[in-house]
């Protein structure tokens, strides 16, 4: 039998606007029912609640009530403790000063009071329209992303990531090579030669060759950590993408002509409702050797 081993304690800060006597909400997942394995603690202001997170009756994500708190004005430090090893779950933590006050469950009203905490539009922006949208800026977006913009297109790439590159940026660092990683008498041509050379001729990573082919298309708008949430159709096609800041959590909404999905995982096309298969097939569907 392992034991679990905790993690090492998460903490932060949050800032006490006026001095008084808080309500501790902590929003948490016990997520084998009865066994518990992820159970933790929160203190504020290092003072411990007496309260366990993580044992709900329930496998569903849970609003749990961690006691009341004396907390003095000004910077307040916050410490979860890991107890059981095993994956603790939490989603979010609520202070607050009514007593009568219970956080929503619905997750389009959490986003909405969270969205209100923070003073920021709970409410899709629009942000205008483009003849190509492109989702996701890895070995397949980006070189199309790119062409577009070359052939004259007002085109927008749309990625989730701090750099472009996909698995081929720094983050990953998968190299960006097809055939010719094989095949002694095969490469690949077009603009991913293109990036190939570049990077072994100046030395550059592929984020900073990606860059340097982006800033040179005036066509070109490239939109940074933003993920695509959802699309809308008419008349059975694509029209506009939903895609959400990972950072502030604001959603925007891109109207576009033509799409293309380079999500790496079909998503694109999944939002807007297209066919798809998942997994691997019979070598009998489609009469493959």
């Amino acid at each position: 039998f392992y034991e679990g081993r905790p993690a090492v304690d998460a903490t932060t800060s949050v800032g006490i606007p006026v001095a008084g006597t808080y309500v501790l909400w902590v929003r948490t997942r016990n997520w084998i029912r009865g066994h518990a394995p992820g159970c933790f603690t929160v203190s504020l202001d290092n003072k411990k609640s007496e309260h366990v997170f993580g044992s709900a009756d329930t496998e569903m994500w849970v609003w749990e009530k961690g006691g009341l708190f004396e907390l003095d004005e000004g910077n307040c430090p916050v410490r979860l403790t890991d107890i059981t090893g095993y994956f603790s779950r939490c989603n979010a933590i609520v202070l607050t000063t009514d007593a009568s006050y219970s956080p929503p469950n619905d997750l389009s009203e959490i986003r909405n009071e969270r969205m209100n905490c923070l003073n920021r539009p709970a409410n899709p922006q629009p942000m205008g329209e483009y003849d190509f949208i492109v989702v996701g800026a890895g070995p397949g977006g980006f070189p199309a992303a790119l062409q577009s913009a070359r052939m004259g297109l007002n085109t927008l790439l749309i990625h989730d990531r701090p750099v472009l590159g996909g698995n081929a940026s720094s983050e990953m660092s998968v190299p960006f090579d097809g055939a010719n990683s094989r095949q002694p008498f095969a490469r690949e041509t077009g603009i991913t030669e293109e990036i190939f050379w570049l990077k072994r001729n100046t030395g550059q990573s592929y984020d900073e060759v990606f860059d340097g082919l982006a800033t040179a298309e005036l066509n070109l708008t490239i939109v940074l950590n933003q993920r695509v949430i959802g699309a809308s159709t008419e008349t059975n096609r694509i029209r506009t993408v939903t895609a959400r800041n990972v950072l502030t959590s604001v959603d925007y909404v891109y109207r576009g002509e033509l799409f293309l999905d380079g999500t790496g995982d079909g998503w694109l096309g999944f939002y807007s409702g297209a066919d798809f298969a998942f997994g691997r097939e019979a070598r009998t569907e489609y009469g493959e050797s």
